[in-house]
Parts: C-alpha cells; sequence; structure tokens
C-alpha cells in the first residue's frame, strides 16, 4: 500500500473517536468495579458500621448510585460524542474514501485484505454498540435486556481492536514504514 498522509479532518475525527472511547471504556471499567453499586454500598455499610451507624444495604445502594451517577453521566456525554463522531467518520469515508485496504481489491495482499476487513469489522461493532447504548435509553421495552447484554460484551472487541491497532503501528513503525504514527499526529 503506498504511503498516505491524513488530513486534519482525518486526525481529529480519529483522536476525538479515541478520546470518546477511552472514556467510554474507563467509564465502563469504573461502573462494573470500584464504583459499581454494589461495591460501592457494601464498603458505605462496612465504614458506617465501623462508625458506630448502620444503614440497610438498599440505602447503601441508594447512596451509592449517587456517589457513582457524576462518573456514569460522562459515560452518556462520551457515548453521546461517540455517536456524532462516528456519524462524521462515515460522512468522511464516504467523501474522502476509505484510508484503509480496500478488502474486495484483487490485487491486495492477504495482510491488506485483513487489515481492511478488521477495519470494516470495527466500525459495524461500533454502530452496534452505539446503536444497542441508545436502544438501552430509548428503545422499546422489550428489546433493553437484549441491548444491555450485546452493549455491555462490546468493550471486549473494543478491547481487542486496540491492542490490535497499537500491534499494527508498533510493527509498521518498526518493520515496514517509519513515520506512520508520525504522520497520523502531524499530517
Amino acid at each position: 500500500m503506498e504511503s498516505k498522509t491524513f488530513n486534519a479532518t482525518h486526525r481529529l475525527l480519529h483522536w476525538s473517536i479515541a478520546l470518546s472511547i477511552i472514556i467510554l471504556l474507563g467509564t465502563a471499567l469504573l461502573h462494573i468495579t470500584w464504583l459499581g453499586r454494589d461495591n460501592l454500598a457494601k464498603i458505605i455499610q462496612e465504614n458506617l458500621l465501623l462508625c458506630g451507624s448502620q444503614v440497610t444495604l438498599g440505602d447503601a445502594s441508594i447512596i451509592a448510585k449517587r456517589i457513582a451517577q457524576p462518573m456514569w453521566e460522562w459515560h452518556f456525554y462520551a457515548g453521546y460524542a461517540l455517536v456524532g463522531l462516528y456519524v462524521l467518520r462515515l460522512i468522511h469515508l464516504a467523501v474522502y474514501g476509505m484510508l484503509f485496504p480496500n478488502p474486495f481489491h484483487k490485487e491486495n495482499t492477504l495482510k491488506q485484505k485483513a487489515q481492511g476487513v478488521t477495519y470494516i469489522l470495527f466500525y459495524i461493532l461500533l454502530g452496534v454498540t452505539t446503536l444497542t447504548g441508545a436502544l438501552m435509553l430509548w428503545g422499546p421495552t422489550e428489546w433493553r435486556w437484549t441491548s444491555q447484554i450485546i452493549h455491555y460484551q462490546s468493550h471486549y472487541y473494543c478491547l481487542v481492536f486496540i491492542l490490535m491497532h497499537f500491534g499494527g503501528i508498533t510493527v509498521t513503525e518498526l518493520f515496514m514504514e517509519k513515520g506512520v504514527a508520525s504522520k497520523m499526529i502531524h499530517g
């Protein structure tokens, strides 16, 4: 594949999407670990007991939810931003074409086809993630449980893609085309 440069719009979209995904994954991680309602409720209940006060687990759960709410709002804001950025990215792809190898082009190598399939799969899965997030909030009640399961599992593909992305950048920088990372920063 020939060496490419990335225009300012492409770079801005790339880094904005990256930042929103980092915020989304970070808040999701906090939500399922330290700042999860059940974990916080137990900590509140145990520490109030040490101070000589008692609170039911239900009341501690309400307090925990209120403590975590500002952090969780960041997840929603980043999600809204990602939806907008995703749409802009799709428009950018439609206007400027794919900046990754076309997996259906017969002259591309197997490696280039795999890269193209990976990016297309990423964009499809990112669309599913944003759609299921929206369905959890505004979708029909009967779809919410399924949407929630799919949405919660989406962080796995995202983490795999991030590792593959950094791995690919590292291999390319070291063995194939020096300066690819710099082009994504400086153009």
